[in-house]
């Protein structure tokens, strides 16, 4: 279940949020009314400017950062080391630490050269 805002601009708002309950009877059975609740996240919203590209030299400590917000933000570094033929998973250690943060932080050597980063989200 989720909900669309199709037209142009915003046109509304879902204050603090929203639930629905279900309410079905049972044929040949006679019980109580039956609630389930449903909860509705707030979608994933990112700031497509961030992370910034980066120059660093070989050996320094370079960050990069992202923004996003909604109900649940899981983040997930990614690298390339062909130009995006590949990708796989930043586990920290090594040259990395935040690999599952909003900020990723690497100590660049040179064997670095040309590698892509992304971050995913859910």
């Amino acid at each position: 279940m989720y909900v669309v805002d199709d037209t142009f601009g915003d046109q509304g708002t879902i204050s603090g949020g929203y639930s629905i309950n279900f309410k079905y009877a049972t044929v040949g059975c006679v019980s109580d009314t039956t609630y389930v609740p449903v909860t509705v996240n707030l979608p994933l919203t990112f700031n497509a400017a961030l992370p910034a590209d980066a120059v660093v030299c070989t050996d320094k400590v370079t960050s990069f950062t992202s923004a996003a917000s909604g109900s649940v933000v899981n983040h997930n570094w990614r690298v390339s080391t062909d130009n995006s033929n590949h990708w796989s998973d930043v586990v920290n250690g090594g040259v990395y630490s935040g690999a599952k943060t909003a900020t990723l932080t690497i100590t660049a050597p040179a064997s670095i050269n040309d590698y892509l980063l992304v971050q995913r989200f859910s």
